[in-house]
């Protein structure tokens, strides 16, 4: 079994997908920790791996390191590739969303790269699930928060939110917060959002509207 970010065991969870102009498919292994690119014939080839980080709460919570958890593709304005990521267990780092080139193949995605083919385009972002791009060309991520935890795990009763990255300055502002477990998210093309919430919960999912 291929294991391309080398984390054992290997695994696999294809969590989004989008569609590249050829027809191939872009999909997100939250598993693998991956951007996989498969041709229209089926063959699938390995874009980028993304980073695994130190656990700052390790050895009290959870393993040495944290690992990527990729959950979001976007077809950036400028045509590149952008992948959010949760950031698994404890889940007390920051999610990045990392910028990829067209065409890109086994690029191994670093924190903090500024310039090659995966660009650390933004982070300091919490539990960022879902990613669109709004028609102001700047990126709205819905960020995951699922209510009160363990209080080892700081942060997780943090309720869930949608922010905006600046395209530019890529400073995050708040649209809206209070949420419980937002998941995914779509920007129209008048600006208009909408984000599915309660989406863990059983018979009280929604869709909300949110004009900015």
């Amino acid at each position: 079994m291929n294991n391309p970010d080398g984390v054992t065991p290997p695994d696999s969870n294809p969590y989004d997908v989008a569609v590249v102009g050829d027809g191939s498919l872009l999909v997100a292994d939250a598993g693998a920790n991956t951007l996989l690119q498969v041709d229209r014939n089926g063959t699938v080839h390995t874009v980028a791996v993304f980073p695994t980080a130190p656990n700052p709460l390790f050895p009290t919570v959870g393993p040495p390191i944290v690992q990527s958890v990729p959950t979001s593709i976007a077809i950036g304005p400028d045509g590149a590739w952008y992948v959010g990521e949760l950031r698994g267990f404890p889940f007390a780092t920051p999610s990045h969303v990392w910028r990829i080139e067209p065409g890109s193949r086994d690029v191994h995605c670093v924190i903090g790269a500024t310039t090659g083919p995966c660009v650390d385009w933004a982070s300091g972002l919490r539990h960022a699930v879902s990613i669109a791009f709004g028609p102001d060309g700047d990126l709205y991520v819905s960020q995951f928060g699922p209510g009160p935890g363990p209080p080892f795990l700081p942060g997780w009763g943090t309720p869930g939110a949608v922010v905006r990255v600046d395209a530019d300055t890529k400073a995050v502002t708040a649209v809206v917060s209070g949420l419980n477990a937002p998941g995914g998210i779509a920007v129209g093309a008048n600006g208009t959002i909408y984000v599915t919430n309660n989406s863990t919960s059983s018979g009280t999912g929604e869709l909300l509207r949110i004009t900015p």
